[in-house]
């Protein structure tokens, strides 16, 4: 399939000398469906980095008071840092 673009400036001059009273958004508009849809930037928003104290919290707790996920953050930190671990 072929790929194409229309200028649709010149149309709409064309149909405002044709007696066309209506606007070039409505044009816009009803035209805008035969373009291919383009694909949107979605922005990804910064991972939430746990701050110093709940860091410090979470190495002084007892592994069986740790919630789902956080013996992970655990092992990470121990295994990131010779400090930590010793």
């Amino acid at each position: 399939m072929k790929s194409f673009s229309i200028n649709l400036t010149i149309p709409f001059k064309e149909l405002k000398d044709l007696g066309y009273r209506g606007s070039d958004v409505t044009i816009r508009r009803v035209t805008g469906a035969w373009r291919e849809p383009v694909a949107q930037l979605v922005s990804v928003p910064p991972a939430k980095l746990p701050t110093p104290r709940s860091l410090s919290w979470l190495l002084l707790s007892r592994r069986e008071k740790l919630e789902q996920g956080e013996p992970e953050h655990v092992k990470r930190l121990l295994e990131g840092s010779e400090e930590v671990f010793s």
